[in-house]
């Protein structure tokens, strides 16, 4: 019969028929059950993965009082609406003006403070949204979410 493994060649099942395997490569039948503590570890593993990242998620963005924890260069990715990503960068200055630029788009706008909160404008093109800041975990995040277009960036503070 052949060596068990070679493509095309008939493998022993368990009942002790042959069978040919698509790929060609033998494996034990026993392997290819999902056994119950092979469920049982996989469903461990996602659950503490699902866990860790809504745990991080569920997270409430810190007030924002002042513009001055939110002054300084920012960098990360934006995600606009495509499912690719770009590199993004932001600088946010104490008279609350930003500058924003990612591939080869630059914008120019403005950062309001008011109750807590914080809000972008920037054009071109026109964009208008919510900063939200995250001082713990790490490094301070930003998520900014545009209110009409697809516009998502995700930035942490450069030292």
């Amino acid at each position: 019969m052949g060596v068990p493994g070679a493509a095309g060649e008939a493998a022993k099942t368990q009942s002790g028929g042959t069978s040919v395997r698509e790929v060609g490569v033998w494996t034990d039948p026993k392997e290819d059950t999902l056994t119950p503590g092979r469920s049982l570890t996989r469903f461990a593993a996602v659950a503490i993965w699902l866990m860790l990242l809504t745990g991080c998620a569920s997270s409430p963005p810190t007030p924002v009082t002042s513009i001055d924890p939110l002054v300084g260069k920012w960098a990360g990715t934006v995600d606009q609406g495509s499912g690719s990503r770009e590199f993004f960068y932001l600088t946010i200055n104490a008279d609350q003006t930003l500058v924003a630029s990612w591939g080869i788009n630059w914008s120019w706008g403005k950062v309001t403070v008011a109750n807590g909160q914080a809000t972008y404008q920037m054009t071109p093109p026109p964009y208008e949204g919510t900063l939200q800041f995250y001082q713990g975990n790490g490094k301070p995040t930003l998520f900014m979410k545009d209110l009409f277009a697809n516009f998502y960036a995700v930035v942490t503070m450069q030292p």
